[in-house]
């Protein structure tokens, strides 16, 4: 009875294992998973670039478009894109009338000087006279103007309103003025004011003809100033070598004195002595 009922379960286990090896060899296989094929330049959703910050992506599509016609939400962002008002346009300025002069550069004796820099003081080079003195400058204002040079100083400047033909400009050789200024018991005085001018008469020794009858042209000789240091010393370092030019030195507690220049004095170191 035992080896029989042994002999059923076995049979009934048998047929349960065929049964199952038969529904697994009836059911479809299923395809092996391919990966998507990904197109050169193109990138996965949420993958970030080299460098990218991690984050970026939510950024963006976390943004919400912000309805500009809204005007609940968008009032700022429409102010912000609206394109800005043209600027209003403005009448263009006038440029300034330009006129030329002309005219020379002479030596009180009427020589031309030639090949020197024109220029006002302090500004830079107007423009250069030619070999025979002449020159032709492009102005668009009033100019007072002379020479810039190392061999020459200007002792008559050109002064010019409107265009013209006989601007003149008086030269004269460079010349270096320096002493000492003291008191009649040889204590040097500091702070002592000297002037050095070339007197209207003197003019009348200089053979060029100046155009002083010319209001628009005419000016006043030039003066040079300058005071002494704590030892009473003083300089000019580019003053006219012209005989009959005058020095004024004046001093608080002193009489002023006036010497009247020639070639003892040019380029040679002298003495003035004040009284008190």
């Amino acid at each position: 009875m035992t080896r029989w009922l042994v002999v059923a379960c076995l049979l009934v286990f048998g047929a349960a294992a065929v049964f199952v090896w038969q529904r697994d060899d009836t059911a479809p296989a299923l395809a092996p998973a391919t990966p998507p094929v990904q197109e050169p330049g193109s990138r996965e959703p949420g993958a970030r670039e080299p460098g990218e910050k991690a984050g970026a992506a939510a950024l963006d599509s976390r943004a919400a478009p912000v309805d500009l016609a809204d005007p609940a939400r968008g009032g700022d962002e429409r102010d912000a894109l609206a394109a800005p008002e043209a600027p209003a346009e403005q009448s263009p300025r006038p440029a300034a009338a330009r006129f030329v002069v002309r005219g020379r550069v002479l030596d009180v004796d009427g020589a031309p000087v030639g090949r020197v820099a024109l220029a006002r003081d302090g500004a830079g080079s107007l423009g250069q006279a030619a070999a025979d003195g002449s020159f032709a400058l492009e102005l668009d204002d009033d100019a007072t103007f002379g020479v810039r040079s190392p061999q020459y100083v200007t002792v008559l400047p050109a002064r010019t309103r409107a265009a013209t033909n006989d601007a003149l400009v008086v030269v004269a050789k460079t010349t270096r003025l320096f002493g000492r200024v003291r008191s009649a018991d040889g204590s040097p005085i500091a702070g002592a004011a000297l002037v050095g001018r070339i007197p209207a008469e003197h003019l009348a020794r200089w053979t060029v003809v100046t155009p002083r009858s010319d209001a628009s042209q005419a000016t006043e000789p030039r003066s040079w100033r300058t005071e002494t240091d704590a030892t009473g010393r003083f300089a000019f370092e580019a003053f006219p070598a012209l005989v009959g030019a005058e020095l004024t030195v004046e001093a608080s507690g002193f009489e002023s004195t006036r010497i009247e220049l020639d070639e003892r004095y040019f380029g040679v170191s002298f003495d003035v002595e004040l009284a008190r």
